[in-house]
């Protein structure tokens, strides 16, 4: 009981750090149902809590994705991992900012567009840029698992892993 009570203080904390129109919902919901490459999560709500359409949905470990609709207090929630899912993120070590985008399965996502020249190596930390009014800065993502060049290709192929993982 006082584990549990350290991390509700803790979640408490975090939920306080973000400004007002740009907060995540910082809480434990019940998943009822989870569709596999789509991605989307349907969260039940308590009808205390007051929700709006993209709003971040985080746990202790990171982001899961943003809220899409409310009905009958029910989220609908696209996951980071979704593949229509498209979101700024930054690189915790070099400050390096990229496009990233859902793959669809294992808990991945891609960066687009990354040219050799640019810094990022596997167990990087990425985190949202807050760039954009999609997701605020700072949220954990994920840690990049693998950098690859193709054979020809004009730019990397860099996976990264999210820290958290709803399904």
């Amino acid at each position: 009981q006082e584990l549990l009570i350290k991390k509700i203080d803790n979640l408490k904390s975090l939920k306080s750090k973000y400004i007002e129109g740009k907060n995540p919902f910082i809480l434990t919901l019940k998943i009822i149902d989870y569709k596999g490459y789509s991605q989307n999560i349907i969260f039940n709500l308590n009808s205390e809590i007051k929700a709006s359409i993209g709003d971040a949905i985080i746990n202790e470990s990171g982001i899961i994705g943003t809220v899409q609709s409310i009905k009958n207090n029910n989220l609908s929630v696209k996951a980071l991992s979704d593949p229509s899912s498209h979101f700024a993120v930054v690189s915790k070590r070099t400050g390096q900012h990229f496009i990233a985008h859902g793959l669809g399965y294992n808990n991945l996502i891609e960066l687009k567009f990354v040219s050799d020249n640019e810094d990022i190596k596997e167990g990087d930390i990425i985190l949202t840029s807050g760039m954009g009014d999609h997701l605020p800065h700072g949220l954990q993502v994920g840690t990049v698992t693998s950098v690859d060049i193709p054979p020809g290709a004009a730019f990397f192929i860099v996976k990264i892993k999210l820290f958290s993982q709803p399904g």
